[in-house]
This record gives C-alpha cells, sequence and structure tokens, in this order.
C-alpha cells in the first residue's frame, strides 16, 4: 500500500477469527501484533477505546504505518493527544465524520468501493473498514488494492 489507502476491520478480537486468521494456540496477547502485519488500521468504537487501560502498549505492538482509528469527537481527540507523546500520538486518529472512512461488508460492489476510492481527494488518506469483519470480503479488498496498485 501507498499510505494513503488503509484496510481494516472494526477491532481485532473476533473469536470467529481463531483458527482461520489467528492460529489456533496463538495468545490472545499476540493478535494485535500479527493483526497489524496483515492489515494497516483498525477502527474502535468509543466504548473500547475508552475501556483501554494504556494506548502506549497497543502502539508499541504494532508495525510501523499502522493507524488506529478511534470513534470520537475532535474534543476527545485533544484530550488524547494532549496525554500522549507526539511521537507516540501519530498512530492514534479520532475518526469523526471528516476522517475519510469508507465502510463495506460482505454485500459490498466491489466496483462501487473503486469508485468511491479513486473519487476520494489524492491528497487525503482513506480508510476502508469491514463493518462485518468478515475475512473474504477483507482478502477481496485486499486483492483489489494489490489490481489498483494502492
Amino acid at each position: 500500500m501507498t499510505g494513503r489507502v488503509y484496510l481494516g476491520a472494526c477491532d481485532w478480537r473476533h473469536p470467529e477469527w481463531c483458527g482461520s486468521f489467528y492460529p489456533d494456540d496463538m495468545p490472545e496477547e499476540w493478535r494485535l501484533a500479527f493483526y497489524s502485519t496483515q492489515y494497516s488500521c483498525v477502527w474502535l468504537s468509543r466504548a473500547t477505546w475508552h475501556a483501554a487501560r494504556d494506548f502506549e502498549d497497543w502502539l508499541g505492538e504494532v508495525a510501523a504505518g499502522f493507524r488506529f482509528l478511534l470513534e470520537g469527537s475532535r474534543q476527545e481527540a485533544a484530550a488524547v493527544q494532549e496525554g500522549l507523546e507526539a511521537a507516540v500520538a501519530g498512530p492514534l486518529l479520532i475518526a469523526d465524520e471528516d476522517a475519510g472512512i469508507i465502510w463495506f461488508d460482505v454485500d459490498t460492489d466491489l466496483s462501487e468501493l473503486t469508485a468511491c476510492i479513486k473519487a476520494s481527494p489524492v491528497s487525503e488518506p482513506v480508510y476502508l473498514i469491514s463493518r462485518d469483519a468478515n475475512l473474504d470480503s477483507m482478502g477481496q479488498v485486499a486483492l483489489l488494492f494489490e489490481v489498483l496498485g494502492l
């Protein structure tokens, strides 16, 4: 990926992924690191990230260039950024209405998804987030990235 288009899901903790995405014997605490080697971002609901104890632990586990999209407002973004060092806060983005998120699921038409990507401003990042965390549809979108050279 070029750093302009990111692919991920709502959260990385899906029990149905064990055995199909995560190896059966992979400890739960290793899953974020593994996920970040396969996908470039993750969307987290407000409840999920508000309950998190330490973003710095998460940030230390992910691959370079990985992004966390946090559901929230600009005021919440300022509070999160204020509590972290600038070098650590970079991968944390508050996903408000201006975040450039394109949602997809198993029923999304890939040609429509392609049109949405192409219609997005070239200077802004685009985040393709799977609502249903369906690994097959995420694989199809990853293949689409490859074909489009993203």
